[in-house]
């Protein structure tokens, strides 16, 4: 069994299902799904625009043609 660096490790653990990661994403928003659905895809838009304001303009050019 290899181990894993902390910045290579996984989200979710080998213990830990994505069902109880759903969980306490739907008990994080007081038991609202459309709060918690709301509150993941807000966080997908802030990672997004992290990642297009952290990448280079010269490497997006590049990588279109």
């Amino acid at each position: 069994m290899s181990h894993m660096s902390p910045k290579s490790a996984p989200l979710v653990t080998v213990d830990e299902s994505f069902d109880s990661v759903v969980d306490e994403v739907i008990a994080a928003a007081g038991g609202d799904l459309r709060s918690a659905i709301l509150g993941l895809v807000r966080g997908q838009h802030a990672i997004a625009a992290e990642a297009r304001a952290s990448t280079s303009a010269g490497y997006v050019r590049r990588r279109l043609r």
